[in-house]
């Protein structure tokens, strides 16, 4: 039974090396695309980013502000409410109002009142959509309760250069203030 044990221990911490091995190509692979940039910036695609927003949840105006100074050379951010009265929507009008956009950065508040047709938040998406800069050729959905670094932008599009990508996602990756176990 030790011998069961001592098996199954060393198959873990092997796929946990193998795990911190993969975390560590990750990161150096973003830290390149990052510093890379693809394309040079005066031809990058023009980017509309879709913020679905609903309530107040923390940090709300310090993630959606630093939607507004991504080093990118165009894009635009689209908030979406449901609802006027939508406490985020007085928290997306203060930050439309002061002056910390980037150059190139152009942003608007839209109101989507979905039909119940499916999942709310897909319906304000979906209306959202709609209301995109004709120019616009890569959609960006960006979830309120994150907050991009000023590269996370180019770094999510820079391998949508290559046409022959279609798609990229980014995953979050929650870590603590400090590092600790």
């Amino acid at each position: 039974m030790v011998y069961v044990f001592l098996i199954f221990g060393l198959l873990t911490v092997y796929f946990s090396l193998l795990s911190f091995i993969g975390g560590v190509r990750f990161l150096r692979f973003v830290r390149l695309s990052a510093a890379d940039g693809g394309r040079p910036s005066g031809e990058r695609r023009f980017v509309t980013i879709f913020a679905p927003c609903r309530g107040l949840e923390p940090h709300l105006a310090e993630n959606l502000s630093a939607l507004l100074r991504q080093d990118y050379p165009r894009y635009e951010v689209i908030f979406a409410v449901d609802d006027p009265s939508d406490p985020a929507a007085d928290v997306i009008g203060r930050l439309l109002n002061e002056s910390g956009k980037a150059a190139g950065c152009s942003a608007r508040l839209v109101v989507v009142r979905p039909e119940n047709r499916s999942g709310r938040k897909v319906e304000v998406l979906c209306g959202a959509v709609g209301k995109a800069d004709p120019e616009a050729e890569i959609f960006v959905f960006f979830d309120s309760d994150a907050c991009p670094h000023r590269g996370w932008l180019a770094a999510l599009t820079q391998p949508l250069c290559d046409d022959a990508n279609g798609a990229v996602t980014g995953y979050r990756w929650f870590l603590p203030p400090t590092f600790s176990f």
